[in-house]
């Protein structure tokens, strides 16, 4: 028997295919950067590789090696220099969460902490394909991470004037409103393919940060307000 469509039925049928159509368009597209993302290794490599061919030492997660010690995790990238795979010391996650259009987002800036457990120094720089998959900017700035660093924290600020291009045609602002593959690397110079060097470096707390001199004002914004508000419960009732 076929039941009647009532006025309340018909509603709580529309209510549904809303909710299904609204879950559908609100679901964040794949490979989008975000503000403030972060990627801390604490469950897996968060898409994270050496790209394809075989290559002996591709990035891993190392446990308990992170800024916060035990129960902190890690990514390890490693080099065994030569001339076949694994020459450089290079990690690349392409088509993923560091994706997109840095632009549009406001990611003006990178961070994240670096460990040199190796024997050598490194020079580390971040990369960043265009869309045409030919066009890569690269930090112009490689920052000196010396053997035996312990964790610091580097940030890079992707501004046009920070970043070289080494190949391809396409302008800064169509390649970082459409990256296509982001590199952590050691380079001496700015490269994306990366220098041969036998290395062995730890990642952790990848983030997506706003302008430095924006976070930098508004620490001091904070601070100045935390002053004020010291001096005033000081001040005699």
């Amino acid at each position: 028997m076929q039941m009647p469509i009532t006025a309340s039925r018909l509603v709580s049928t529309l209510s549904v295919i809303c909710a299904i159509v609204l879950a559908v368009f609100a679901w964040p597209a794949k490979g989008q950067v975000v503000l403030s993302q972060v990627d801390d290794f604490e469950a897996d490599l968060r898409n994270w590789s050496s790209g394809a061919g075989a290559n002996p030492v591709p990035p891993s997660r190392a446990l308990d090696v992170g800024p916060g010690g035990t129960g902190d995790d890690a990514m390890r990238i490693r080099a065994i220099g030569g001339g076949g795979a694994g020459r450089a010391l290079v990690a690349l996650n392409k088509q993923s969460q560091w994706s997109g259009d840095y632009l549009s987002a406001g990611v003006t800036s990178i961070t994240l902490g670096l460990n040199n457990v190796g024997a050598g120094d490194l020079t580390m720089r971040l990369a960043f394909q265009g869309a045409d998959n030919t066009t890569w900017f690269v930090s112009t700035l490689g920052y000196n991470i010396p053997a035996g660093s312990g964790w610091r924290t580097s940030q890079f600020s992707l501004a046009e004037g920070d970043l070289t291009r080494v190949q391809g045609t396409q302008s800064y602002g169509v390649s970082l409103g459409n990256v296509t593959e982001m590199r952590i690397l050691h380079s001496t110079l700015p490269d994306f393919r990366g220098t041969i060097v036998v290395g062995n470096l730890l990642v952790d707390n990848i983030a997506a940060v706003p302008e430095p001199a924006a976070s930098v004002a508004a620490l001091a914004l904070a601070a100045a307000g935390t002053i004020r508000w010291l001096r005033r419960r000081a001040q005699p009732a």
